[in-house]
């Protein structure tokens, strides 16, 4: 993610990935403001049940002043108990990892050793096996019938994401995370840059879907988890949810700076 004006902001995308789905229907192109998204017709948009909002936020980098802002949006918006937040965050530094839960208006600490006992304080994130193990502990922590997983970093396509101090993940170390998982997902969001692609959509079609991604670059300040997570305490449906975020993006972002909603 970068600090760029809103005319940088070329494309984000919501797909559905479903290899019947993604190759062989008609796909609606929106243009809205600069901002480019894929729908498709034959879905609806009734109110669906329960999510889980995995949050995983690797800012052991250039981000690391951007992560407790993205948090506070969150807790701004708060929590009614129908929507699960699960964060995994790291910051600069050495032992700041942290396992986070969104409780009311407020993030409360919880104890690495929950999602897995042999971890320390410091995790690194670009390890496709720390994330593996933590979406897996998340989906079953949180148990809900669907679940977004976002992904917070930077990103470079199919070179290279999610950074955490000098390692960075490849696609195919987050290909064998969610074969490992083995668990399709509802929707999978890259708040990064440069990550909506062809070949990142295709190579995600097995494990979400819905995807969400910017073709270019995002602001460090990320996507609009407020209104996120206000969808999915409404009840939202994947398709719906998905649909609605680069709307919520191109809103926030209009005059090329964050904008109270």
């Amino acid at each position: 993610m970068h600090k760029y004006p809103l005319a940088s902001l070329l494309i984000i995308a919501g797909i559905p990935l479903s290899s019947n789905i993604f190759f062989n229907s008609l796909i609606v192109i929106l243009l809205v403001s600069g901002a480019l998204y894929f729908i498709l017709t034959h879905k609806s948009e009734e109110k669906d049940e329960s999510w889980t909002l995995v949050l995983y936020m690797s800012g052991d980098n250039g981000l690391s002043d951007y992560v407790d802002l993205t948090l506070n949006r969150i807790s701004d918006e708060g929590g009614d108990g129908s929507v699960n937040v699960l964060v995994l965050c790291d910051k600069r530094g050495n032992g700041n990892t942290e396992l986070l839960e969104l409780k009311g208006s407020a993030f409360q600490k919880m104890n690495l050793s929950l999602v897995d006992e042999k971890w320390g304080s410091e995790l690194n994130l670009a390890d496709y096996k720390v994330l593996e193990t933590f979406l897996r502990w998340a989906m079953e922590y949180g148990h809900a019938k669907h679940t977004f997983l976002s992904i917070w970093s930077h990103g470079d396509n199919y070179r290279s994401f999610v950074s955490d101090n000098k390692s960075y993940m490849q696609l195919n170390q987050f290909d064998m995370a969610m074969t490992n998982l083995n668990k399709k997902i509802d929707v999978i969001g890259f708040d990064t840059c440069a990550m909506a692609s062809v070949e990142i959509f295709y190579e995600l079609k097995d494990y979400a879907d819905f995807a969400i991604a910017s073709e270019k670059k995002e602001p460090n300040e990320g996507w609009p988890y407020d209104l996120i997570l206000k969808d999915m305490k409404s009840g939202k449906s994947p398709y719906s949810l998905t649909k609605s975020v680069p709307s919520y993006y191109v809103s926030t972002y209009k005059g090329g700076e964050m904008n109270p909603q």
